[in-house]
């Protein structure tokens, strides 16, 4: 978990320090899909009921949504959508945070 949010860091300083760079948009964007498919393999692993690649290749494809679906299923229907909810604004908030530092940075550097 700690290292989506690093990678939102990431994304969030990126949009402000390269304008428009394709690359480095797309490496950011495989990186949180990465290391949200690796939380999900860690803790279905932790709870004792793993899942096959392919299922891991499918959330890696469609983690916003296959997140949400894996906490419903594994926490509950209200506490999985708490969770779901509280890092979906976490890691908004995560990104936008670090554009802002981004932004002020590159104002700041002469």
């Amino acid at each position: 978990m700690v290292a989506m949010y690093i990678m939102a860091a990431c994304l969030g300083a990126m949009q402000v320090v390269t304008l428009n760079s394709g690359t480095l948009g797309i490496l950011g964007a495989l990186g949180l899909s990465t290391s949200a498919t690796m939380w999900f393999w860690i803790d279905s692993h932790v709870r004792s009921r793993p899942h096959p690649w392919s299922l891991q290749f499918v959330f890696f494809l469609t983690w916003p949504l296959a997140s949400l679906i894996y906490l419903l299923a594994s926490r509950g229907g209200v506490r999985g959508l708490g969770y779901w909810l509280l890092h979906a604004i976490g890691l908004s908030v995560t990104i936008a945070i670090a554009s802002v530092v981004g932004m002020l940075v590159v104002m700041l550097l002469p």
